[in-house]
């Protein structure tokens, strides 16, 4: 049962939080919480403690299955665009083009990836 405790949260802390490095320290802390657990606790339901060491690799995997999935479930929503951190800026700015409602925040990102001049 603590195995469920990294993957629903892992799910869930991806989902609700779009800082990636807070989700992944939360969720590190909860697979070894986890992985402490199903190690000392195997003898108790007659396995070794190297079957609690495989059953915590798989749990590894899994967790960062987890956190993907809840990534994905959470999208990109304009709250996670405006954001602190997703772009170094803390708020999206008027149409670059009037009348087509994107942002120069798209603009500066299609810069940064594409590694496009800024003259162009």
């Amino acid at each position: 049962m603590i195995a469920l405790l990294p993957l629903l949260g892992g799910v869930l802390l991806a989902r609700l939080i779009a800082q990636r490095g807070i989700v992944i320290g939360i969720e590190l802390a909860l697979y070894a919480l986890a992985a402490a657990v199903l190690i000392t606790t195997a003898p108790n339901h007659n396995h070794s403690h190297g079957a609690g060491v495989l059953m915590s690799a798989a749990l590894a995997a899994l967790c960062v299955l987890a956190v993907v999935l809840g990534s994905l479930w959470r999208g990109r929503t304009p709250r996670a665009l405006s954001q602190p951190g997703r772009s170094g800026k803390s708020d999206v700015h008027g149409p670059a083009v009037p009348g087509t409602g994107l942002g120069t925040e798209c603009d500066d990102l299609r810069h940064e990836f594409l590694q496009i001049p800024r003259d162009q």
